[in-house]
């Protein structure tokens, strides 16, 4: 067993989310996973293994959910929002006071052209982060298009929130 993982869930992780890692990528990660306190059966974390030149790479990858749950142990964290903004849509930012006014005034919102996400923290700025769609277009060519293409808003959304928290919870 390795932290909170039975034998049954090492096999049951090694033999699906895991699948293809070699043991010392497996362990690697399994023990990155113990050590940060995240759960791969929740989608907290990720083990990508992808063929390399030589041979199986791996990434270990932290998921949005993986990311509020450790802000969550964050003794200041005071919760967040976030939302994709759309063409249609009235937004309007202030960075220094982690403010934004955001209307939505017809069904009819248009495209997505960004997203955005407030961090609170108990005796800290909110932190505002602002993702634009030039900023992530690059995804939709990358190594996971498909997810990128069929669920844009999700994706850049998410990619605000882990923008705002990696800037307001370990700074």
């Amino acid at each position: 067993a390795i932290g909170n993982f039975s034998a049954e869930d090492l096999k049951t992780i090694k033999e699906t989310i895991a699948r293809g890692a070699t043991d010392p990528q497996f362990n690697l990660f399994v023990r990155t996973a113990a050590a940060a306190g995240l759960n791969p059966f929740l989608n907290q974390i990720y083990c990508i293994v992808y063929n390399g030149k030589n041979g199986p790479q791996m990434s270990i990858q932290i998921s949005v959910e993986g990311i509020v749950s450790l802000g969550k142990k964050h003794p200041e964290y005071k919760g967040f929002i976030a939302a994709e903004v759309k063409e249609n849509d009235e937004f309007k930012a202030n960075y220094q006071k982690g403010e934004v006014e955001h209307e939505i005034t017809t069904m009819q919102r248009g495209q997505t052209v960004g997203a955005y996400c407030i961090a609170y923290r108990e005796g800290a700025p909110n932190v505002l982060v602002i993702v634009t769609k030039d900023q992530v277009e690059h995804h939709l060519k990358g190594r996971n298009p498909d997810m990128w293409r069929d669920y844009f808003d999700d994706m850049i959304t998410k990619h605000a929130i882990k923008r705002s928290f990696q800037t307001s919870i370990w700074c």
